[in-house]
């Protein structure tokens, strides 16, 4: 059944250091994904790298802190560009790869991670709303509104709602490289019944 959901419309900032099992919104660290959800892997059986751990109540109307949306990515040492950017131009490319994973759940009894890799996790702070900023750019980070820079959009989000976007190059600098490229925009969608997504970065 199709729920009505309002997202934000905000810019959103990379906080300090937290605790990798925080509640909070943040960059890295575990999911607080169920037990009886198996972690998302790719088609070679890598395990994903948890991206992002958000309460829904942070990025919109979604009243419950009970639910919460993990973005998972492929992540690791070697060529993986291919996994993470998606310009919209080979759609069997979402097919060939199940390379990022995002989903909506109810939080789990505790804290856990099951990649090889666990970043660091930061904070993620909510800033100025878009209408109020006098450069489009100041905006890069941003929930909801319109994603800036999107190139071929993907079939795959034609029905979709945007979510949020932001630049790898103001990412710490460990992490820089989270979709390969340092100057890449990660892009995440939402479906409208909130039962899952797509994440995928581009480049120029």
């Amino acid at each position: 059944m199709q729920q009505e959901y309002n997202i934000k419309n905000c810019e959103f900032l990379l906080g300090s250091l937290i605790d990798s099992t925080s509640l909070e919104a943040r960059f890295g660290g575990g999911s607080f994904l169920p037990q009886n959800i198996d972690w998302p892997s790719n088609v070679e059986g890598r395990k994903l790298v948890l991206l992002f751990s958000i309460p829904m109540n942070f990025i919109g109307d979604v009243h419950s802190e009970e639910l919460y949306l993990s973005v998972f990515t492929t992540y690791y040492e070697g060529y993986f560009l291919d996994e993470v950017i998606d310009n919209g131009e080979d759609e069997s490319e979402v097919e060939k790869y199940s390379s990022t994973k995002v989903l909506i759940h109810k939080k789990g009894d505790s804290c856990r991670s099951e990649a090889d890799i666990a970043l660091k996790s930061f904070s993620l702070i909510l800033g100025n709303n878009i209408s109020e900023m006098d450069n489009i750019n100041e905006g890069i980070w941003r929930i909801g509104g319109a994603p800036l820079y999107l190139q071929n959009a993907p079939k795959i989000v034609d029905d979709m709602i945007f979510v949020i976007q932001f630049y790898t190059g103001n990412l710490p600098s460990e992490y820089q490289d989270i979709l390969y490229l340092s100057d890449a925009i990660g892009y995440l969608f939402i479906k409208k019944d909130l039962s899952g997504g797509y994440f995928f970065g581009q480049c120029t």
